[in-house]
This record gives C-alpha cells, sequence and structure tokens, in this order.
C-alpha cells in the first residue's frame, strides 16, 4: 500500500458522497457559440450541459465594500458538479438552477463563472461564481 493508490481507491467513494449531496439541477449555457459545422455564430444563448450540482454560499459572513458612492455588499458562491461532467466551461459561461429538490427559492437563479475549479484529487468540480448573467 502506498499514499497515491489509498487515495485512489478512497477517491471513488469520495466523489459519490459528494455527488449524493447535489440537490439542484443546473443548467450552463453559453452567448457567442460558433456552429462547429459550419462555423456560422449560433445567436442567443447555447446550453453546454444541464447536469446534477449544487449551489454552495461559500461564505456566511456578508461583507460591504465601498464602489464610489454606493455600498456593495459581496458574499462569496460555487456551484458544485461531478468531476469531468463539464468539460470546456469557461469564465463568462452561465450557470441557472432549473430544479431543487430541497429549496425552491434557488430555481431559475443565475451564476456567472467566474473561474476554472481546482482540479486533480477532488471531489466535486467546484466554480467560483457570481450572481447574476
Amino acid at each position: 500500500m502506498s499514499l497515491g493508490s489509498d487515495t485512489q481507491t478512497a477517491l471513488a467513494y469520495l466523489r459519490a458522497e459528494a455527488e449524493s449531496r447535489f440537490t439542484e439541477t443546473l443548467r450552463f449555457t453559453r452567448v457567442g457559440t460558433v456552429d462547429d459545422a459550419n462555423g456560422v455564430p449560433v445567436p442567443g444563448e447555447t446550453t453546454l450541459y444541464e447536469v446534477p450540482g449544487r449551489v454552495k454560499f461559500t461564505s456566511q459572513v456578508v461583507s460591504p465594500r465601498e464602489s464610489g458612492a454606493q455600498l456593495v455588499v459581496v458574499q462569496q458562491r460555487r456551484v458544485d458538479v461531478a468531476v469531468g461532467s463539464t468539460p470546456g466551461v469557461r469564465p463568462g459561461d452561465v450557470v441557472t438552477v432549473t430544479a431543487s429538490t430541497v429549496d425552491a427559492g434557488l430555481v431559475g437563479r443565475k451564476f456567472t463563472v467566474d473561474g476554472l475549479p481546482d482540479s486533480g484529487q477532488v471531489t466535486a468540480a467546484r466554480y467560483p461564481v457570481s450572481e447574476g448573467s
């Protein structure tokens, strides 16, 4: 036994445990795509993926920040999906909650992908997001 083989053995189990907590259905979309077959721009929004996932507010602390003469409240958010389920998602893509088994108030909310998730030995792909689209 080695740490590497122990980690690999545990990772599948831990990923399944993480996925068991995915209570939302998330639609990933992009504006400004191009048809791969003919290179013609596709008008409007294109659905990339619709997958189970989870919306997580990573910070319970609400940080007021001043921007000019306006007070802006900042709270960190992320969406978690299964590792490998959303290849090609990039910053600027939009995530819409289309269903939730635990919180109807999430349905219809939109988040913009702010960055790429960590990769490697992780239990879920965790995209940093901000509210709005």
